[in-house]
């Protein structure tokens, strides 16, 4: 997959095939609980895909709606990303959370995988922010970046993290 729109539509696609089995996932509000990512993700037709989609979807989302508020309804008409619902409350859990060490999730992720998920999404992101004239928007947004991951992911996942979206700039459309 090329772009941000075909791994959107992918992963919808792996919701809306769940069919009958969309019982055993807890589905709420545009995204999953994160007591059944797991479960979604093995039971997917591409788990390192799904994994890195999701970890990287959620950070991109939750990063818009918290800091560029004012332009979100905008920017979720444009990339659908889903919701990862905290477990037992309200709110959102933390996109760390598909690399928790606790839970071994750590050895579930696919680095390699996880940055080409991460060039395809931040790239189209910020290849939109540009087309749209955002380009203060941009910056802040990759400025904060490394920020959130450093709040949001454990150390041992960080040190992987942020070399990856280190890498990424805006390439041409």
């Amino acid at each position: 997959m090329n772009s941000a729109t075909e791994l959107i539509d992918w992963y919808w696609s792996e919701i809306d095939a769940l069919g009958s089995s969309r019982s055993h996932y807890t589905l709420e509000d545009g995204g999953l609980c994160q007591c059944s990512t797991e479960k979604l993700i093995k039971d997917s037709s591409n788990p390192d895909q799904m994994r890195s989609f999701m970890m990287i979807g959620v950070l991109i989302d939750q990063m818009m709606y918290s800091h560029f508020h004012e332009m979100y309804l905008t920017f979720s008409s444009v990339f659908r990303y889903p919701k990862l619902h905290a477990h037992g409350g309200g709110g959102m859990a933390d996109p760390g959370w598909f690399t928790y060490t606790h839970h071994g999730y750590d050895k579930k992720a696919n680095w390699v995988v996880i940055s080409d998920v991460a060039q395809i999404l931040l790239n189209d992101l910020y290849q939109w922010l540009d087309a749209e004239g955002k380009t203060d928007e941009l910056s802040r947004f990759k400025e904060l970046l490394k920020g959130e991951v450093s709040l949001h992911f454990e150390s041992v996942n960080k040190e992987q993290l942020i070399p990856i979206i280190d890498r990424i700039h805006i390439s041409p459309s």
